[in-house]
């Protein structure tokens, strides 16, 4: 499934801008879906657990309806649960849509990159290489055996690069895998922003459909797919029904760590307030994925220094 046309962000912009069509069924599943939450709750406060589990089983049969072939991935359903449960569903598709439009153009932008740079690597590759063999360092085969090698480990660096992506994407990374990837420079910032993006996505629609604060900061927390930032997000939600400012806490725990954040307007309310967060996060978040497009040719790059010293130290 990694490699499937249904994982790239193309089809799966498609695939949310057609949800968008205001289905009268897909509304009455959204009210169906809220129904058997409020049962569940009230199920739960009243210790009759045979019955809460009923309701739970129903909203997860009722999930599995909506999925069907689509093929949802884990954090994509975790949203749309956040959707269902508070009538926001058409936000939630509209969300996705332009979160998928935008890792498209990324990834046109990358392409293009990549290409110019492999293109310029192996050029500079086989020029070496000639350059060696007129010198009279290395043989014609060992040439040519040494550049196929080095355009190899290129290909299998990028084909592991985008598998890894896509890994994390449909969430089959391993937590070992994940603390690793959260330490490298600047993918780490990013997947820090996408969590804190989709976890200020999770409150803001609870918000928009009437929930309180803290019932908010629960379901988005809770919503939330096992990663090293959850338990983070969990202390966030502690400290603020502790007393402490949503911004101040999301700021200590660096959350907002190099965000720009616009102008609140005079007595704007906690929603437009929660908005203007998330979409400074999502600014950022898409400006570090540039950065990152940006640098992977200048990565690529760094195998003609090596290369020019394999062919110095084996002559």
């Amino acid at each position: 499934m990694l490699v499937s046309h249904k994982m790239s962000s193309a089809y799966r912009a498609e695939l949310f801008a057609s949800l968008q069509s205001g289905d009268a069924n897909l509304d009455a599943l959204g009210r169906l879906y809220q129904v058997m939450g409020d049962g569940e709750r009230v199920a739960e406060r009243a210790e009759m657990d045979d019955m809460a589990q009923q309701f739970a089983d129903g909203q997860h049969a009722l999930l599995s309806t909506l999925q069907g072939a689509r093929r949802f991935l884990p954090w994509e359903l975790e949203m749309i649960r956040v959707g269902l449960a508070t009538g926001q569903i058409q936000s939630v598709f509209q969300k996705l849509t332009a979160h998928y439009e935008h890792l498209h153009q990324c990834w046109l932008d990358i392409q293009k990159r990549l290409v110019s740079a492999m293109a310029i690597v192996f050029v500079t590759l086989v020029l070496l290489a000639i350059a060696a063999v007129g010198l009279e360092r290395i043989s014609s085969q060992i040439a040519l055996v040494s550049v196929v090698i080095v355009l190899l480990v290129i290909c299998c660096f990028s084909l592991a690069g985008f598998l890894l992506y896509r890994g994390w994407q449909a969430g089959k990374t391993s937590p070992l895998l994940d603390r690793i990837l959260v330490h490298i420079p600047l993918l780490g910032e990013i997947l820090r922003l996408q969590q804190t993006w989709l976890f200020l996505s999770h409150l803001e629609l609870a918000l928009a459909s009437g929930l309180g604060f803290p019932q908010g900061l629960r379901l988005a927390e809770r919503r939330l797919l096992a990663s090293p930032f959850k338990a983070g997000f969990a202390r966030l939600a502690r400290a603020v029904s502790d007393g402490k400012s949503f911004s101040r806490a999301l700021i200590e725990q660096g959350y907002l760590q190099n965000v720009q954040l616009g102008i609140l307007p005079q007595g704007a309310d906690s929603l437009t307030a929660l908005s203007l967060l998330a979409n400074g996060v999502a600014i950022r978040y898409r400006d570090t994925i540039q950065v990152f497009v940006a640098c992977l040719p200048l990565a690529m790059g760094l195998v003609l220094p090596v290369y020019g010293l394999f062919l110095l130290f084996i002559g």
